[in-house]
């Protein structure tokens, strides 16, 4: 499913008037670097998966009370409250969707998109970036500000000042899966077992930050796709603190890091040939 998104997307942004003969042109001539960048990317989010799991063992969680504290004193109560109140069912069930199927799909597509994609200076920018995304977001900056979200505190750190999103997301059902997913996640957190897909990071917003680069990526095109992209960043900004899973500030630094990121890979790409 992805390879062929991909590769559809490579045909319409490459031949609009015949967008099957580009698909078809793409196929033929970035197979084998598309299985590099794939096989590449797949070893390298190994290592992210290795590096989150391990974030407690290096420093152990403990910036949650600051970061919860700081949404507070901006917003007057906690963010995820408000952005309960700004949506109804049908609105959250798209939200959600979003949040939770379509930026799996965007986030590997790109990658078979870039990988079939014959500009491979602007491809080999993006792939510049989003590594160093992941290591200066995903890595360094989850390691130095460690952080589990509101949906763990107090499960990580005790007590009850979350109990009442607790409650709310336990009573949406199957509108998100944000309550069954943690709980998967806190299991394998307490069990200390590799489950598959498992560690506990909040801060900086990983979500928050592929939608950004993705979104700077594809406005980079043209006009309309830039607003689609934007688009859908900033609904996953938004579910990113409706489902809990993180302070408004994980996705504002996520945003300030990717900026200065994209801005950084675009004066390098410069210099290549």
């Amino acid at each position: 499913m992805i390879l062929s998104a991909g590769a559809i997307a490579g045909g319409i942004l490459t031949d609009m008037m015949a967008p099957l003969r580009g698909t078809l042109r793409i196929l033929r001539n970035g197979g084998l670097q598309t299985a590099a960048i794939v096989l590449g990317y797949l070893l390298f989010l190994t290592a992210f998966t290795t590096f989150k799991i391990a974030i407690p063992e290096i420093v152990p969680f403990y910036a949650d009370p600051l970061l919860a504290s700081i949404d507070r004193t901006i917003f007057g109560a906690d963010a995820w409250f408000f952005s309960h109140l700004m949506v109804n069912r049908p609105m959250l069930l798209f939200l959600a969707f979003q949040y939770e199927v379509t930026w799996k799909v965007m986030w590997f597509a790109m990658f078979v998109f870039v990988g079939l994609w014959s500009d491979r200076k602007r491809g080999a920018r993006y792939l510049l970036a989003h590594a160093l995304m992941l290591i200066i977001c995903g890595t360094v900056l989850a390691t130095a500000l460690s952080s589990v979200g509101p949906i763990f505190y107090d499960r990580i750190y005790g007590g009850d000042r979350f109990a009442d999103l607790a409650a709310t997301m336990r009573s949406l059902g199957d509108a998100t899966d944000t309550w069954q997913t943690s709980n998967y996640l806190f299991l394998a957190y307490r069990s200390g077992q590799l489950y598959l897909g498992s560690g506990i990071s909040a801060m900086p917003s990983i979500h928050v930050a592929v939608a950004a680069l993705n979104a700077f990526f594809l406005a980079s095109f043209n006009r309309w796709l830039g607003i689609i992209a934007w688009g859908f960043f900033a609904a996953i900004a938004f579910m990113s603190v409706e489902t809990g899973w993180h302070y408004v500030s994980d996705g504002v630094l996520s945003f300030i890091v990717v900026s200065a990121i994209w801005y950084g890979t675009g004066k390098v790409s410069e210099t290549w040939g």
